[in-house]
């Protein structure tokens, strides 16, 4: 109990010293102008793997994690970029979306570093290809993680088809894609988490402050989502800055998860 306590302590003290919340607010400066080459990027690798259905099932997907404002802002975006990225341009664009993309990377270096407490080191241009290296890990993360959802579907009725399991099949996948997809966002955070700053701590390290932030973040995108819903006055007050609101709030907490999952991180190291 009382080494919990102490944890308990070492990580409240180090959420105010660092200026966690401050440090959130600062990645979503840099977010805003990351996540939408961020989503070119993908969009133009995916499409030339899988089926533009099969990326409609996931972002239904994401639409049931995220507050209602940004699940629609989601799709909207993801519908334009589909009509907008024809396949024999796709790599042209791919490439100038991921330069843009990990800029927003190289800004969680610095982040990162100011939560470990540590000095930066490295040459300018080592920490640029990193962040194009970490861009380009996670987006292909993300592709591996909808080309998974196109196997299930084909996959299912096949085992089902030889092994007689019957609806074991369908339930399996039901569940199984979604525990998936949760592992598949802590291995995204522990690779940030281990990568990014100027560290060599060991894997181990990360995966529970990861989990944990991972967990974090579902329950504050339900949160804001359940509150979102019950604000009546919420559109009537912002009017068409209402959307936009929302997706820059839904992206603060989402950064103050993520650093805080870094926080406990390096708590549990010390």
């Amino acid at each position: 109990m009382r080494s919990v306590r102490g944890f308990v302590h070492r990580f409240v003290r180090g959420f105010m010293e660092d200026g966690l919340d401050d440090i959130a607010a600062m990645m979503t400066y840099y977010a805003i102008f990351a996540v939408f080459p961020m989503m070119v990027f993908v969009l133009s690798v995916t499409l030339l793997i899988v089926p533009g259905d099969v990326i409609g099932e996931g972002v239904i997907m994401a639409q049931r994690v995220l507050p209602p404002e940004v699940g629609r802002i989601l799709a909207e975006e993801v519908a334009r970029t589909q009509r907008a990225t024809e396949p024999y341009v796709a790599i042209v664009a791919g490439g100038i979306a991921l330069f843009g993309a990990s800029r927003g990377t190289s800004a969680l270096i610095g982040a990162l570093n100011r939560v470990f407490g540590l000095r930066e080191t490295r040459p300018w241009w080592r920490r640029q290809v990193l962040a194009i290296s970490v861009t380009l890990l996670i987006a292909s993360m993300i592709v591996v993680a909808l080309s998974l959802l196109l196997i299930g579907p084909i996959l299912g009725p096949w085992v089902e088809r030889h092994h007689q399991l019957g609806s074991a099949v369908e339930l399996s996948w039901s569940v199984g894609r979604w525990l998936g997809a949760a592992a598949m966002m802590t291995l995204v955070w522990a690779t940030l988490y281990k990568l990014l700053p100027n560290h060599d701590l060991p894997w181990r390290t990360f995966a529970p402050g990861a989990a944990i932030g991972v967990i974090l973040w579902v329950s504050v995108s339900q949160a804001a989502a359940y509150v979102m819903s019950h604000l009546t006055d919420y559109e009537a007050t912002y009017g068409a800055f209402a959307g936009a609101l929302a997706l820059l709030f839904w992206m603060w907490l989402s950064n103050l998860a993520l650093v805080i999952g870094a926080e406990l991180s390096q708590v549990a190291s010390e």
